[in-house]
């Protein structure tokens, strides 16, 4: 088995019956490589894995990008929405962005929704 079908293996085994990532089960994997798995195998291995990490935890988390600070009350609203189209599980966090100047933007994995000023003003250009 090459370095690729390996890394796909450890990440299906990464995922709970959801189809998220089970930090418990990284964690497990992680170790595993690190004693089983000889030397000229292991870096690589740990290399394709993160890589499908990453791009699976970005699936699986919203940034909220908004020219200022986000009342409770709006933070859970956006919150409720992101959730009930990407799924209960996400995790989502909160960027102050001032070059915004007015509005949001939504990133979850590549997609991405902008409702702001700035997207406003580089539309007229």
């Amino acid at each position: 088995m090459n370095i690729c079908e390996r890394s796909k293996l450890l990440v299906k085994l990464s995922l709970d019956e959801d189809g998220f990532l089970n930090l418990e089960r990284v964690r497990g994997i992680c170790a595993y490589i690190e004693a089983q798995m000889p030397d000229n195998v292991k870096i690589p291995l740990l290399k394709d894995y993160f890589k499908r990490i990453k791009a699976i935890v970005e699936k699986q988390t919203a940034t909220i990008e908004a020219s200022a600070e986000l009342s409770p009350e709006a933070f859970e609203e956006l919150a409720t929405k992101i959730r009930n189209r990407a799924g209960a599980k996400i995790e989502i966090k909160t960027l102050v962005n001032p070059n915004l100047l007015g509005g949001i933007k939504v990133r979850c994995g590549d997609d991405v929704f902008e409702n702001s000023v700035a997207d406003a003003l580089n539309g007229l250009r």
